[in-house]
Protein backbone atom coordinates (compact mmCIF):
# COMPACT_ATOMS: atom_id res chain seq x y z
CA UNK A 1 0.00 0.00 0.00
CA UNK A 2 1.50 3.27 -1.11
CA UNK A 3 -0.05 6.21 0.71
CA UNK A 4 1.05 8.58 -2.06
CA UNK A 5 -1.13 6.62 -4.52
CA UNK A 6 -4.02 6.99 -2.12
CA UNK A 7 -3.43 10.74 -1.90
CA UNK A 8 -3.31 10.87 -5.71
CA UNK A 9 -6.84 9.43 -5.84
CA UNK A 10 -7.84 11.77 -3.02
CA UNK A 11 -6.72 14.83 -4.99
CA UNK A 12 -8.27 13.59 -8.20
CA UNK A 13 -11.57 12.97 -6.43
CA UNK A 14 -11.50 16.45 -4.88
CA UNK A 15 -11.16 17.93 -8.38
CA UNK A 16 -13.53 15.69 -10.33
CA UNK A 17 -15.95 14.59 -7.60
CA UNK A 18 -18.71 12.05 -8.09
CA UNK A 19 -18.08 11.88 -11.85
CA UNK A 20 -14.81 10.11 -11.04
CA UNK A 21 -16.63 7.62 -8.83
CA UNK A 22 -19.09 6.89 -11.63
CA UNK A 23 -16.09 6.00 -13.83
CA UNK A 24 -14.25 4.00 -11.15
CA UNK A 25 -17.10 1.96 -9.69
CA UNK A 26 -17.56 -0.31 -12.76
CA UNK A 27 -13.81 -0.87 -12.94
CA UNK A 28 -13.69 -1.89 -9.29
CA UNK A 29 -16.68 -4.18 -9.85
CA UNK A 30 -14.74 -5.88 -12.67
CA UNK A 31 -11.94 -6.69 -10.20
CA UNK A 32 -14.28 -8.69 -7.96
CA UNK A 33 -13.77 -12.03 -9.74
CA UNK A 34 -10.02 -11.64 -9.34
CA UNK A 35 -10.19 -11.40 -5.54
CA UNK A 36 -10.06 -14.20 -3.03
CA UNK A 37 -8.25 -16.82 -5.09
CA UNK A 38 -5.16 -16.78 -2.89
CA UNK A 39 -2.83 -16.34 -5.84
CA UNK A 40 0.07 -13.87 -5.55
CA UNK A 41 -1.42 -11.58 -8.21
CA UNK A 42 -4.43 -11.12 -5.94
CA UNK A 43 -2.37 -8.95 -3.59
CA UNK A 44 -1.76 -6.49 -6.41
CA UNK A 45 -5.47 -6.23 -7.22
CA UNK A 46 -6.37 -5.80 -3.57
CA UNK A 47 -3.69 -3.15 -3.16
CA UNK A 48 -5.02 -1.14 -6.10
CA UNK A 49 -8.61 -1.37 -4.85
CA UNK A 50 -7.59 -0.36 -1.30
CA UNK A 51 -5.59 2.62 -2.57
CA UNK A 52 -8.41 3.82 -4.82
CA UNK A 53 -11.13 3.40 -2.19
CA UNK A 54 -9.08 5.07 0.53
CA UNK A 55 -8.32 8.03 -1.73
CA UNK A 56 -11.90 8.43 -2.91
CA UNK A 57 -13.31 8.10 0.61
CA UNK A 58 -10.72 10.52 1.97
CA UNK A 59 -11.49 13.01 -0.80
CA UNK A 60 -15.20 12.76 -0.13
CA UNK A 61 -14.87 15.03 2.90
CA UNK A 62 -15.22 17.96 0.50
CA UNK A 63 -18.60 16.78 -0.80
CA UNK A 64 -21.95 17.87 0.59
CA UNK A 65 -23.13 15.47 3.29
CA UNK A 66 -25.90 13.98 1.10
CA UNK A 67 -23.39 13.08 -1.61
CA UNK A 68 -21.07 11.60 1.00
CA UNK A 69 -23.89 9.35 2.21
CA UNK A 70 -24.60 8.27 -1.37
CA UNK A 71 -20.93 7.46 -1.94
CA UNK A 72 -20.62 5.56 1.34
CA UNK A 73 -23.66 3.46 0.51
CA UNK A 74 -22.16 2.39 -2.81
CA UNK A 75 -18.69 1.86 -1.31
CA UNK A 76 -19.93 -0.36 1.51
CA UNK A 77 -20.82 -3.20 -0.81
CA UNK A 78 -17.41 -3.05 -2.46
CA UNK A 79 -15.66 -2.81 0.91
CA UNK A 80 -17.68 -5.70 2.32
CA UNK A 81 -16.81 -7.88 -0.64
CA UNK A 82 -13.10 -7.10 -0.86
CA UNK A 83 -12.49 -7.13 2.90
CA UNK A 84 -14.25 -10.49 3.21
CA UNK A 85 -11.97 -11.88 0.47
CA UNK A 86 -8.77 -10.49 1.98
CA UNK A 87 -6.05 -12.86 3.07
CA UNK A 88 -3.19 -12.56 5.50
CA UNK A 89 -1.17 -11.03 2.64
CA UNK A 90 -3.70 -8.25 2.02
CA UNK A 91 -4.94 -7.38 5.50
CA UNK A 92 -2.27 -4.68 5.76
CA UNK A 93 -3.65 -2.96 2.66
CA UNK A 94 -7.11 -2.77 4.18
CA UNK A 95 -5.74 -1.61 7.53
CA UNK A 96 -4.00 1.24 5.74
CA UNK A 97 -7.19 1.97 3.80
CA UNK A 98 -9.11 2.36 7.07
CA UNK A 99 -6.31 4.46 8.53
CA UNK A 100 -6.28 6.86 5.57
CA UNK A 101 -10.09 7.11 5.55
CA UNK A 102 -10.34 7.95 9.25
CA UNK A 103 -7.18 9.93 10.03
CA UNK A 104 -7.90 13.45 11.24
CA UNK A 105 -11.57 13.17 10.32
CA UNK A 106 -14.63 14.18 12.29
CA UNK A 107 -15.84 10.94 13.90
CA UNK A 108 -19.42 11.76 12.95
CA UNK A 109 -18.41 11.82 9.29
CA UNK A 110 -16.79 8.38 9.45
CA UNK A 111 -19.34 6.76 11.73
CA UNK A 112 -20.51 4.60 8.83
CA UNK A 113 -16.99 3.14 8.55
CA UNK A 114 -16.83 2.41 12.28
CA UNK A 115 -20.27 0.75 12.19
CA UNK A 116 -19.26 -1.28 9.15
CA UNK A 117 -16.07 -2.50 10.87
CA UNK A 118 -17.85 -3.22 14.14
CA UNK A 119 -20.45 -5.26 12.26
CA UNK A 120 -17.63 -7.20 10.57
CA UNK A 121 -16.03 -7.90 13.95
CA UNK A 122 -19.31 -9.06 15.51
CA UNK A 123 -19.93 -11.33 12.51
CA UNK A 124 -16.51 -12.91 12.96
CA UNK A 125 -16.91 -13.32 16.70
CA UNK A 126 -20.43 -14.75 16.46
CA UNK A 127 -19.61 -17.21 13.68
CA UNK A 128 -18.17 -20.43 15.12
CA UNK A 129 -16.68 -21.22 11.70
CA UNK A 130 -14.64 -18.01 11.48
CA UNK A 131 -10.95 -18.63 11.20
CA UNK A 132 -8.37 -16.96 13.38
CA UNK A 133 -7.17 -15.11 10.27
CA UNK A 134 -10.63 -13.62 9.69
CA UNK A 135 -10.95 -12.58 13.33
CA UNK A 136 -7.47 -11.08 13.30
CA UNK A 137 -8.37 -9.14 10.16
CA UNK A 138 -11.53 -7.78 11.79
CA UNK A 139 -9.60 -6.70 14.92
CA UNK A 140 -6.83 -5.18 12.82
CA UNK A 141 -9.25 -3.07 10.79
CA UNK A 142 -11.33 -1.78 13.67
CA UNK A 143 -8.22 -1.01 15.70
CA UNK A 144 -7.20 1.48 13.01
CA UNK A 145 -10.54 3.27 13.26
CA UNK A 146 -10.59 3.23 17.06
CA UNK A 147 -7.05 4.61 17.22
CA UNK A 148 -8.04 7.57 15.05
CA UNK A 149 -11.29 8.50 16.77
CA UNK A 150 -10.78 7.21 20.30
CA UNK A 151 -10.63 10.43 22.26
CA UNK A 152 -13.14 12.30 20.08
CA UNK A 153 -15.97 9.77 20.09
CA UNK A 154 -16.54 8.11 23.45
CA UNK A 155 -19.83 6.58 22.25
CA UNK A 156 -17.91 4.62 19.60
CA UNK A 157 -15.42 3.45 22.22
CA UNK A 158 -18.25 2.26 24.43
CA UNK A 159 -19.83 0.38 21.53
CA UNK A 160 -16.50 -1.31 20.81
CA UNK A 161 -15.95 -2.15 24.48
CA UNK A 162 -19.47 -3.54 24.77
CA UNK A 163 -18.83 -5.90 21.85
CA UNK A 164 -15.55 -6.99 23.42
CA UNK A 165 -17.00 -7.53 26.87
CA UNK A 166 -19.90 -9.56 25.46
CA UNK A 167 -17.50 -11.88 23.65
CA UNK A 168 -14.77 -12.25 26.29
CA UNK A 169 -16.89 -14.28 28.65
Amino acid sequence: FDQSNSFFWNGLFQIIGMDLWEMLEPILEELKPLAGDGVPEEAGYMNVVAEILSGVLRGSKHLPFEQQQELFASCQDLLRFFVSKSSYMTTTFWSMCVYVCTMDRDPRRVRWMFDFLLEDLVTCLDNPHSTSSQTLRAFSLISQAVAQIAWRAPDMNYAFLEVLSNHLA
